[in-house]
């Protein structure tokens, strides 16, 4: 069974909140923990939060957590396609 991930990260002073905000969504850990540091080596953008499943996002998400959302679009459950039609549906 998969288990659930969902975390986030506040900003860290100034000039965290300065850069924009992305929520990365991955069934594979290793590749969201890349993309996480990443994120936090960057001066444009930061790590927000993750999600191991589009299922999770669902569930999990705010729009105040980022404008940008970096998805799988190949995982079990919602696919990134059913998940952006979930998203738009509650506008």
């Amino acid at each position: 069974p998969q288990q659930e991930s969902a975390s986030t990260t506040a900003s860290a002073g100034s000039s965290a909140g300065s850069r924009i905000p992305v929520v990365v969504v991955d069934d594979e850990y290793g590749i969201r923990v890349t993309i996480k540091v990443v994120l936090q080596r960057s001066r444009k953008f930061r790590f927000a939060a993750e999600f191991d499943s589009g299922d999770a996002l669902i569930r999990g998400w705010s729009e105040q957590l980022a404008p940008i959302v970096l998805m799988d679009l190949k995982m079990p459950g919602s696919s990134a396609f059913e998940c952006i039609q979930r998203l738009k549906g509650r506008d």
